[in-house]
């Protein structure tokens, strides 16, 4: 779930330089962005999960893996805007 959920988000940091609050994505990537993102949460609470080897998620751990992926967001736009700082498009 973390790494679907964290890999769906950082498309929408690394696709610009621009912060990625204030650069919004094209109607398909954001929405394709909030499927992928259902789906990954979704599943473990499917029925047939169990036949997938899926299991749900403590609440708990799923709050505490929320936490970690907005802070790899997070760093994510930091380094980038670093990136960007040191090495200039042109």
């Amino acid at each position: 779930v973390e790494s679907v959920v964290s890999a769906a988000l950082i498309v929408l940091v690394v696709r610009t330089m621009r912060p990625a609050w204030r650069s919004r994505p094209g109607r398909g990537l954001f929405w394709a962005t909030i499927l992928v993102c259902a789906v990954a949460l979704a599943l473990p609470y499917a029925p047939g999960a169990t036949l997938l080897g899926l299991a749900p998620l403590p609440a708990s751990l799923l709050a505490i893996l929320m936490l970690i992926v907005a802070l790899y967001v997070a760093a994510a736009e930091l380094v980038k805007r670093m990136f960007y700082r040191l090495m200039p498009p042109g």
